[in-house]
């Protein structure tokens, strides 16, 4: 029988990967024409076509009642079900009139679904590939090779033999609505004609099925219209458009320059070998040919981001032939250093393809050396192929074996690992030269996952095991090799409530307690106790000796800030922890002290030193209610709060080292000089150019030399309190601008002096200091007189220009004790123009203690006086 029906299994559940079949379309001119081929269901393929054409492909397929439903990749859903169309809806429409069939096959059994219901027909259907039947051998538990196959002419595509899905009868021949399976060795099998080796099975009225075609990316649908079959390719996959055999370093290079030389041991049984763990071993015949697993070539796909899990590639040679070499499913490439920026992730466009020898050869005449393309074909049944330049080299000399290995890290028990991840990591890099292999192992669980297919291992206590790898040679020789693993118990952790405790809260104390009941049966035994973990004992991989112990059961954290103990309250009977809590090294934030119970007869290379883990929370806040107020005096800081001015008290030195000094404790009302935990500093910045007035951090007396470097400047200045001395915590802070002023020169009255005049009448008078009115910043008076007055340095008198035109000063220094005669000069005539008081004065200069000079002018009106 002679269809166009393409029929594979669905969902991949058998491995016909490299199936040949007979009678397909070139489906590529299929999409163009499909309109001319549709009479009834039309609406249903067209909008199928037009998706196609869209460049959209079959993400997934899944039963729903009465039919099943595609989605494509951009996310639009179609159903088809039975009966009449459906609505159509937002992103899809039902399917065309009849029911409807999803062919699907119970991986365990290998028998045919139909819609996921049992048909009782064997999927293992014997196939043809490269030439050669292949059949289902229940003693091998796979297809073995057979007899070449002559299959007759198809309608279209190369020779051949029908395929062997089931499918349901049009009419044509057999009887229509009718499923047909394949299965020569039934009893029931056909035996002659077109319908030869098919069996006849249960009626049903189904139009419309859905096949994944397992060597391209597509599925097919077929539905039935009369006595006529419509068929339309659906790809599962992103179109490749080409591939490229590459090259790619162990040290993660890659050439384009083709693949690199790839070498595949293999050897050839003289006799029937057995290998495998009790109770689950694998025969290989005499004759078989086995060969090594981890021959790999590495290949460059265009589109750089299409996923190739749909795609089957295989080896060809120049005559389109390969008759001993198969590629497994691609993969996605990662090297360990990248081949050009990103870290640790899988090469874009790169795909590693495992090669190794076909089941079912039985002597080396059969592995002749080739150079082959890469093949693959698209969802039409187009042929995309790399250049022949794939070298694939076979050799039964010196083949790699296994040596005893021990790994070096130490693994934490309880948790499942890989072995094959874990001999890698142990330095074992041959594991892929061997034909086949398990492990044995006591006191651990091994088992093989039915997944991955990978070894794993578990073991649920500390321990040191001794892993024997069995392996088998491709010379069919049992070999063994050992790995010495160290397994660690993992660190269990509990939980117990947190501690808060507030710095300075009286009422809070300074002490805490929390319950530990959740490890009262390990407290009660006489070997376990509570210590504290440094951080040396939370690395990945510590060694013994770095694990900090304290002294149980007290332990120490934060430097002392916090001491912990542990007993059990005589009352209660319960066991508890109590922090008790030195404000004076305390720091106000959460803290996490690491704690464990030990086992003081444990290991800890096996982890049951440490047997349960505790992250003690202890949060630790300041008081709301500050611990100290600088309370300043108003009278010396601006409304602001940001400038603050003071005159200090003049210190006599030696000659040009006299200072001015101040106390910054009288800013305040609670700050005495020398109070604990109080330190100053000054602004250091570039902005302040003249010397430094603190003497120390902690002495509060300011000392600056006199003068205007220093003299009426703003300078800043940080008064800082550090609660309990301890650094730990925030501190609290004045900040201000000071400024240091004169007393004399801040003077509320300066050098008032009042009826000083000069004529022809009054021709002289005299100035003591006594006749002038001083007042400093407090509006006192100066007492010229008094010995204790040492604010003033000097005194200066010099008259202005104009009147020192008609007077005479009988000195300029200015004493206390000395008064100052100012005569008219005896040149002068009758004053016929004298000047104004404005232009007639004495200057008098005050220089004080601070190194500040104050002018005043002292009227000395000449008048037009004769008598």
């Amino acid at each position: 029988m002679k269809r166009k029906f393409v029929k594979v299994m669905f969902l991949g559940a058998l491995t016909l990967s490299t199936v040949t079949y007979v009678g397909c379309k070139d489906y590529d001119d299929d999409i163009d024409n499909l309109q001319t081929q549709i009479d009834a269901n039309k609406a249903s393929i067209a909008e199928l076509q037009k998706f196609v054409k869209e460049g959209k492909w079959v993400k997934s397929v899944e039963p729903i009642t009465g039919g099943f439903k595609i989605t494509f990749n951009d996310g639009t859903p179609y159903e088809i079900v039975n009966g009449a169309k459906g609505d159509k809806g937002d992103t899809g429409a039902t399917g065309a009139e009849g029911q409807s069939s999803i062919l699907t096959v119970d991986p365990t059994t290998g028998e045919w679904l139909i819609n996921g219901e049992k048909t009782g027909w064997s999927a293992k259907a014997p196939y043809i590939q490269d030439g050669y039947w292949y059949y289902w051998s229940k003693e091998a538990g796979k297809f073995v090779k057979g007899d070449k196959a002559t299959g007759e002419q198809g309608e279209e595509g190369p020779a051949g033999v029908n395929g062997f899905s089931p499918y349901i009868a049009n009419g044509t021949n057999g009887d229509k609505g009718y499923w047909y399976f394949y299965e020569p060795d039934n009893k029931d099998a056909i035996t002659s004609g077109d319908l030869k080796g098919w069996v006849k099975g249960a009626f049903t009225d189904a139009t419309t099925t859905l096949t994944k075609i397992e060597d391209r990316p597509c599925w097919l649908l077929t539905q039935l219209d009369g006595d006529e079959t419509k068929e339309v390719i659906l790809p599962t996959a992103d179109n490749l458009i080409n591939i490229k055999g590459v090259a790619i370093s162990d040290d993660g290079k890659i050439s384009t320059d083709g693949t690199k030389e790839v070498t595949l041991y293999y050897g050839i049984l003289k006799n029937e070998v057995k290998f495998g763990p009790k109770g689950d071993q694998n025969t290989y015949s005499e004759g078989k040919v086995l060969t090594s697993n981890n021959a790999v070539i590495n290949v460059m796909v265009n589109p750089v981001d299409i996923s190739l899990e749909e795609y089957t590639f295989t080896l060809q040679n120049s005559k389109g032939t390969n008759t001993y070499l198969e590629l497994g499913k691609p993969v996605q490439n990662v090297t360990p250093k990248a081949l050009t920026r990103a870290e640790s992730t899988p090469n874009i466009g790169l795909y590693d393809l495992s090669v190794k020898i076909k089941d079912g050869l039985n002597s080396s005449a059969e592995l002749p050396q080739a150079v082959y393309a890469l093949a693959t074909k698209n969802a039409w049944d187009k042929t995309i192929m790399s250049a022949y330049d794939v070298k694939v080299t076979l050799s039964n000399q010196n083949i790699p074996e296994l040596t005893d290995q021990t790994l070096a890290a130490i693994k934490n028990c309880d948790e499942t690992y890989v072995w094959d991840d874990l001999l890698k990591e142990a330095g074992e890099t041959n594991l892929g030269y061997v034909a086949d292999y398990y492990y044995t192992a006591d006191n651990v669980e091994i088992k093989k996952d039915v997944e991955t297919g990978k070894w794993q291992i578990l073991s649920k206590i500390g321990q040191s095991v001794i892993v024997t790898v069995h392996y088998l040679t491709v010379e069919g020789v049992e070999k063994s090799s050992t790995l010495t693993i160290q397994f660690k118990k993992k660190l269990e952790m509990v939980t117990v409530d947190p501690i808060n405790w507030t710095v300075t809260d009286a009422k809070d104390g300074k002490e805490k307690k929390v319950s530990l009941e959740v490890i009262k049966d390990l407290l009660d035994k006489e070997d376990y106790s509570v210590v504290y973990l440094s951080k040396a004992a939370l690395d990945e991989t510590p060694a013994e000796t770095d694990i900090d112990y304290a002294v149980a059961p007290v332990v120490k954290a934060e430097n002392g800030g916090i001491a912990l103990s542990v007993a059990k309250d005589t009352k209660d009977e319960k066991w508890y922890l109590t922090a008790i809590f030195d404000e004076t090294k305390v720091t106000a934030t959460e803290h996490t002290i690491h704690l464990a119970v030990k086992n003081a007869k444990g290991e800890d290379d096996l982890g049951t030193l440490l047997v349960k883990g505790i992250d003690l929370k202890v949060n630790i806040t300041m008081s709301k209610t500050p611990v100290f107020v600088f309370d300043r005096i108003p009278g010396y800081f601006s409304e602001d709060g940001k400038t603050a001015k003071a005159y200090g008290t003049p210190v006599t030195g030696t000659e040009g080292e006299d200072k001015v000094t101040y106390d910054l404790t009288k800013l305040y009302t609670n700050i005495t000089n020398g109070m604990a935990n109080i330190s100053y500093a000054e602004d250091n910045s570039e902005a302040w150019k003249g010397a430094q007035w603190l003497q120390s951090d902690v002495n509060p007396v300011l000392s600056l030399p006199v003068g205007l470097d220093n003299i009426g400047k703003k300078h800043g200045l940080i008064v800082r309190y550090q609660p309990y001395g301890n650094k730990n915590l925030a501190a609290i802070l004045d900040e201000f601008n000071l400024t240091v002023l004169s007393e004399i020169a801040e003077g509320t009255e300066k050098g008032t002096v009042s009826n000083k005049y000069l004529s022809n009448v009054v021709r002289e008078f005299t100035l003591n200091l006594t006749d002038f009115v001083w007042k400093d910043y407090k509006g006192e008076s100066i007492v010229w007189s008094s010995d204790s007055e040492n604010r003033i340095k000097s005194i200066t008198l010099v008259p202005s220009d104009t009147a020192g035109k008609y007077m005479d000063l009988s000195a300029t220094d200015f004493k206390a004790s000395t008064p100052i005669k100012v005569t008219l000069k005896n040149s002068v005539g009758v004053i016929l123009s004298p000047e104004s008081e404005e232009k007639s004065y004495i200057e008098m200069t005050v220089l004080d203690a601070w190194g500040i000079t104050s002018t005043v002018k002292i009227p000395v009106p000449i008048k037009n006086e004769n008598k």
